[in-house]
């Protein structure tokens, strides 16, 4: 079985070379995890690279919450997660570079970033690695979300698939959303420091 991009559980046992990697247990072979130096000792959430990296297949912390799905292949499952500008920092435009700062979501070449609905920017955004497209709210949100995931997500063999809110109810609907369109969400949780 081919671990591109799938999410799994692993168990972090030791230090890695590499600054804040560490080694990570999968079926009796170890993989090097991206930030997992602080979760040692603990088996978490990971998310596996798509690519190799320097000849190796690389993972992800997603999450310590080990009821969390784990199995799935990257066609199964979107990530979700929630930013809180006043938690995370108020930033005029969003950018992948400080997604990685909270997360670690593996190759994402771009992400949806749904605004609070009483934010004076409310709407959707498409973040893309080098630059902020907006896409208006509509009434028929749900419907919105629904094309956007189906027809403007990456292809989830090549890049992770994620969407930010900056509400919990927004996260819920989508959540919703994706569990109804039979794709299984998994909330991220911000990286230990």
């Amino acid at each position: 079985m081919s671990l591109e991009g799938r999410i799994e559980r692993v168990s972090i046992i030791s230090k890695h070379p590499s600054y804040s990697a560490a080694w990570g247990e999968y079926k009796e072979r170890q993989y090097p995890i991206f930030n997992g130096k602080e979760y040692i000792g603990k088996d978490c959430v990971v998310r596996f690279s798509i690519k190799e990296y320097r000849g190796c297949q690389w993972g992800n912390i997603i999450a310590e919450d080990l009821t969390i799905p784990t199995g799935l292949a990257p066609e199964e499952f979107i990530l979700v997660g929630l930013w809180v500008p006043e938690r995370d920092g108020f930033i005029s435009q969003l950018t992948i570079h400080d997604i990685n700062r909270l997360y670690d979501p593996g190759e994402i070449p771009w992400f949806i970033y749904c605004e609070k609905e009483n934010s004076p920017n409310f709407g959707r955004w498409i973040v893309y690695s080098h630059e902020n497209h907006k896409r208006e709210a509509t009434e028929e949100e749900p419907l919105l979300l629904r094309r956007l995931r189906k027809q403007e997500l990456p292809d989830p063999t090549r890049a992770s698939r994620m969407i930010l809110c900056e509400s919990k109810h927004q996260l819920k609907q989508i959540e919703a959303l994706m569990k109804e369109d039979g794709i299984t969400p998994i909330r991220m949780e911000p990286l230990r420091k």
